[in-house]
This record gives C-alpha cells, structure tokens and sequence, in this order.
C-alpha cells in the first residue's frame, strides 16, 4: 500500500493537473529574493546551521497578525507567508523540524500559477522515505 496522487487530490485537495513544480534550488541571494517578496528576511543564519529559509519562531514573531487597516498588497503577503508556513510545517518540514525552507515560499511567489502541487508533494514524500531508508541502512552497517 503506498500515496498515490489520487491520495494527494482526494485528501489534501491539491492540484494533479498543471505544470510541474520545478524550481532552481540555488540558494544564493536568497535572502534578497525573500525580502523582495515579503518585505523582509531573517538577517543571520550563519552560525545556526540553518538551510536557507526562515525558523518558524522567526516567522510567528514577524508574521503572526496582519494588521487589520493593512490594504491588499500586505493581506497578501501575510497570506502567501501564512500558506508558506503550513506547507512547511507540514508536507515539506526539514529534517530538523524547525525552519520553513526559502524553495517553497518561492514556489508560492504567484498565486495565480496552476502548479501540480500533489506532484511535488508526493515526490518530497518519496524523496524523504528514501534519504530515510539509507540513513537506517547506514546506520546498521555501522553497528
């Protein structure tokens, strides 16, 4: 028994159909990129041990209410930041657990994109179970 993409449109309502998410992983100027799109980006990762993208602590503090006189633009930004924080909580967390990676916010950098999101997020799923399984395999090699 395994997810397929039905299981991905069935249960979590994303899209099949569409373009393929395929996006540059290159993270350099990421910081930049991020502040271009949301106004702002965590000044220092360096030390932290941290992939590119923002901890959920820094996001909860900048981002946890939109102002309620906020035009727009800002309710968007709020949103995008919203959406991005439960993706990346959720079906697309880090090994650590902590950090809301930058690749997903730029996945989310048009709204209006069709984006077979079940797609990635089943290939991410795979991805994981696999990295998974050779870690175990590593680990009882060693032992």
């Amino acid at each position: 028994m395994t997810v397929t993409l039905q299981d991905m449109s069935m249960i979590f309502g994303f899209p099949i159909a569409g373009q393929p998410l395929c996006l540059n992983t290159d993270s350099a100027g990421w910081q930049a990129q991020m502040t271009d799109m949301i106004g702002m980006a965590p000044s220092d990762n360096k030390g932290k041990n941290i992939a590119a993208g923002a901890e959920y602590t820094w996001i909860t503090d900048h981002f946890k209410n939109c102002p309620a006189e906020a035009e727009e633009p800002m309710v968007r930004t709020y949103a995008r930041v919203y959406i991005w924080y439960v993706l990346s909580r959720t079906l697309f967390s880090d090994s650590k657990g902590n950090v809301a990676q930058w690749i997903w916010l730029k996945a989310l950098s048009v709204f209006d994109n069709r984006w077979s999101w079940g797609t990635a997020a089943l290939a991410y799923l795979y991805r994981q179970v696999k990295n998974c399984s050779l870690q175990v395999e590593l680990c009882s090699n060693m032992t």
